[in-house]
């Protein structure tokens, strides 16, 4: 597939499947960034999709800079580094099974070649997004992974539910307050 196409096909999916979330600064560390609901998601549904240049396995092994190469199946992977329109990418992983909301479902079957990103719960409005990565891209990264305590997160989607439940000053207005 050539760059041109490529972009192509990310720009569809970025604007077809990119409603309901937004990137913002994460729970995990400030200055990180993250992917957060916008809205509720319920459990099984597809909540974007994490796409990006296909390689075989011998040119993702030379990449240089593997934060953003995920393995769909034999001889294929997708990388998102250079494919800043592909939300998915801001997916984190806090480390605790407690906090994973999503999971990566592998579709080397479809074109482009794709991770659908699934809720494994039903995901409040506000909630940042937490995927297994999995132990392999732990092992080989210079980054120390972020643990998020079962308490913290608690405390958090508490935070992110009052706040979705707040009326906004929109609805004041257009109630006449």
């Amino acid at each position: 597939m050539s760059e041109e196409v490529a972009e192509y096909v990310f720009r569809v999916l970025q604007h077809s499947c990119n409603d309901g979330i937004r990137v913002s600064e994460s729970w995990l560390a400030a200055g990180m960034q993250g992917l957060f609901a916008h809205r509720q998601f319920t459990a099984g549904e597809v909540v974007c999709h994490y796409v990006g240049m296909e390689l075989r396995t011998t040119d993702a092994l030379r990449l240089a800079d593997k934060s953003y190469l995920m393995r769909l199946g034999p001889q294929v992977y997708v990388d998102a580094r250079p494919c800043p329109l592909v939300k998915a990418r801001f997916i984190n992983d806090c480390i605790n099974p407690a906090g994973w909301n999503v999971r990566f479902e592998k579709r080397p079957d479809l074109i482009p070649p794709q991770a659908l990103v699934v809720a494994m719960r039903d995901i409040g409005p506000g909630e940042e997004l937490f995927a297994d990565y999995g132990k392999w891209y732990w092992t080989g990264s210079d980054v120390k992974p972020t643990r998020i305590p079962f308490a913290e997160l608690h405390k958090r989607r508490e935070l992110a539910k009052a706040e979705s439940e707040e009326p906004s000053e929109e609805a004041g207005e257009k109630n006449g307050d």
